[in-house]
């Protein structure tokens, strides 16, 4: 069980911040070795992050992809419990369940959810960057995006299909291979900082129950990862009005010609 005295025992021993170092010099090396390129093939992909990791924290353009992709990482988990109620409830109850190990951990109390919490903040980077580095490597063996993106997509998939099947079989661990790959997609799309947002959201509901009965005993630690992501996305919309009301009158706003 791990709880507050795990936690500081781990910290007092030096292992999470081993661990957390491997995290953050894996993230560093992959950024500094992709960003050149990136920045020359899909400049767009790397603005918003750029104005983030330097500090500009409330640029309405930071905060417009912060809400984009929390909205994305909850439009994911919810499509992917939706496919998997759907399927249940016409009959194809042999299919395992999609629960993530992690979700149980978040339960046994609020030390071992920060700690869930501060790994998917780190995973979700060097997920995204990992992914990056596969659709960067074929972009220049192919020398088309769209035959890069899509070239991808499906090794990735086949990728975490041959994890996936043997523990949740075929029907479970194609959706979770398509809906977990769908980052290759918004990053193309939307930039680094939607999907790493997005990618976050996800992690962090997967390691939730998804329950809105608010009288369980676990509720208290339901409400912490998803106030945590209701705030970074309403923290977005609020730096994405670039200093407006929201209730402002658009129409009382000077015309630019």
């Amino acid at each position: 069980e791990v709880g507050i005295a795990g936690l500081l025992s781990d910290l007092a021993s030096g292992r999470g911040f081993g661990h957390s170092l491997i995290h953050a010099m894996g993230m560093w090396f992959a950024y500094v070795a992709l960003e050149p390129y990136v920045r020359r093939l899909w400049p767009r992909m790397l603005v918003s992050w750029a104005r983030l990791i330097t500090g500009r924290m409330r640029d309405p353009l930071v905060g417009r992809d912060l809400v984009v992709g929390m909205l994305f990482g909850a439009l994911i988990n919810a499509l992917g419990l939706g496919l998997f109620a759907l399927a249940r409830h016409f009959g194809l109850t042999n299919i395992p369940s999609l629960a993530n190990p992690a979700m149980f951990d978040s339960m046994s109390g609020i030390g071992a959810e920060s700690v869930g919490l501060a790994w998917s903040g780190s995973v979700c980077v060097l997920n995204v960057l990992q992914s990056l580095f596969v659709l960067l490597m074929l972009r220049l063996l192919l020398r088309n995006t769209a035959a890069a993106v899509t070239v991808t997509f499906l090794l990735l998939t086949a990728t975490g299909l041959w994890y996936l099947v043997p523990a949740y079989g075929w029907l479970v661990a194609l959706l979770v291979a398509v809906l977990g790959n769908c980052t290759i997609l918004l990053v193309v799309r939307f930039g680094l900082l939607v999907t790493v947002g997005a990618t976050f959201a996800t992690l962090v509901l997967a390691g939730v129950p998804a329950s809105l009965d608010f009288s369980s005993w676990s509720a208290g630690l339901i409400l912490l990862p998803m106030l945590l992501l209701a705030g970074i996305a309403c923290y977005g919309a609020a730096m994405s009005l670039g200093g407006k009301s929201i209730l402002g009158d658009p129409l009382d706003e000077p015309v630019k010609r």
